[in-house]
């Protein structure tokens, strides 16, 4: 091949037309529980995610408007408005996602992100290459601007527009989500957009619009509140009766001046005062863990669930996630898309085996803020990333049809497959 003549991109991965019609794919692609064995290769997958029992949206990875990401005079970025990234154009400045390795193959050939799943690029001049090096710094340029030292690394307009075309699905808008809660996400943007190989601002910035109950504000509940808050959820509602006492300290906001308080109003205030961007408020459940609009309930608890709590769960057509504290050990999971994967039921073992229920009445069940400090953060941070990933609607949460298991005694964490029971319907679409 002669350099400058052409560039290919290895048959693996996508040229813009093909980008284009794959994001046109996932945005009417169901995802179904065969997905999670048989494509968890490939990664992605887009959902129904139901916001009620009776409605539903469509997550996709890039929701259509944009959004004023300048700050309007005696306004904070708390009042700033959410919604996408601008979309690739003349003007937005563009840059190659941070955290990608560009990998010099050969005179005429580079690799963009890991071997597995990287572009390949092939037929580059060395002009090409100091271009593409000039897009995987910070200040990233423009389509139609060449770059400063253009009389070295300029590859000229139509050069320009070839590269970008073919660097499209590693490319990401250069501007960062406004105000500090925007500054603090930057690594989770950059991470985020590794993870799932194309750019993740578009996705953290949506999360301004979702939701999250959580019940159990013990030492893990608390903190998956305190990270979600800190990923930049829009809203959280929270329900605990328990008043705060001192095993709540350690993991989360609390402090031993709370001692006393409802765990619901001690926390929403001190997340009040840490994420102002956050809508926060108390919920009740009802009979079917319906109370308030949301996309997901994260449920904690010791032992077991609840005999309440489990007949809550089984009747709501919401997603939830457990995260069940043992003497020595935490389960996170199975995480229950109702009518797509498995369900808590088919999370016990088989019939005639021992199996975990709820205590005997009369026997006294330890509040979930008896988990050790560790175990408590381990498994906090686990069910948060699944709730991530969920929301974000992108790759397949590694708890659905499946749970986590983590063991106090060794530190370690095992993933135990679910599969559905013979005698359960919990597979069976809703009508």
């Amino acid at each position: 091949m002669v350099a400058g003549t052409e560039i290919t991109a290895a048959p693996s991965f996508q040229t813009p037309e093909t980008v284009r019609r794959r994001r046109t794919e996932r945005s009417t692609r169901t995802f179904t529980p065969s997905s999670v064995t048989s494509s968890r290769s490939e990664g992605r997958w887009t959902m129904v995610v139901p916001l009620s029992s009776s409605s539903y949206i469509t997550k996709g990875t890039r929701p259509p408007e944009a959004v004023e990401t300048r700050i309007p005079a005696h306004r904070t970025c708390q009042d700033i408005p959410t919604g996408t990234l601008p979309e690739e154009s003349l003007e937005a400045k563009m840059h190659i996602i941070p955290g990608l390795q560009i990998v010099s193959l050969t005179e005429t050939s580079l690799r963009i992100g890991p071997p597995g799943s990287g572009l390949w690029m092939d037929g580059l001049t060395a002009a090409d290459q100091k271009y593409i090096q000039w897009l995987a710094t910070e200040e990233g340029t423009t389509l139609a601007a060449p770059p400063p030292d253009s009389a070295s690394a300029d590859p000229g307009p139509r050069r320009r527009r070839e590269l970008f075309g073919l660097l499209a699905p590693v490319l990401e808008d250069s501007s960062r989500l406004p105000g500090a809660l925007g500054a603090s996400l930057v690594p989770d943007v950059n991470a985020y957009s590794v993870a799932y190989t194309s750019s993740a601002g578009p996705l953290i910035r949506n999360r301004s619009r979702s939701s999250v109950r959580i019940h159990g504000l013990g030492r893990c509940g608390q903190m998956i509140a305190s990270l979600l808050a800190a990923s930049g959820i829009g809203a959280l509602y929270l329900n605990d009766q328990h008043p705060v006492h001192a095993g709540d300290v350690g993991t989360g906001p609390l402090r031993m001046a709370d001692l006393g308080k409802s765990r619901t109003v001690a926390l929403a205030h001190r997340l009040g005062q840490q994420w102002p961007r956050t809508r926060l408020s108390g919920w009740t459940p009802g009979p079917d863990a319906s109370g308030v609009g949301a996309q997901l309930t994260v449920v904690t608890a010791c032992d077991a669930l609840s005999e309440a709590w489990a007949a809550r769960l089984a009747g709501s057509r919401m997603p939830h996630l457990p995260v069940v504290f043992g003497p020595a050990w935490a389960r996170v999971g199975p995480l229950v898309l109702p009518g797509l994967t498995t369900c808590l039921d088919c999370a016990q073992p088989p019939p005639g085996a021992p199996r975990e229920g709820p205590r005997a009445v009369g026997t006294p069940r330890p509040d979930s803020s008896t988990a050790e400090l560790a175990l408590s953060c381990a498994a906090a941070g686990l069910a948060t990333l699944q709730i991530l990933m969920l929301l974000d609607g992108i790759n397949v949460p590694s708890t659905a049809d499946a749970v986590l298991m983590i063991d106090l005694a060794t530190g370690g964490v095992r993933r135990v497959p679910v599969q559905p029971r013979s005698d359960c319907t919990c597979m069976v679409p809703a009508a």
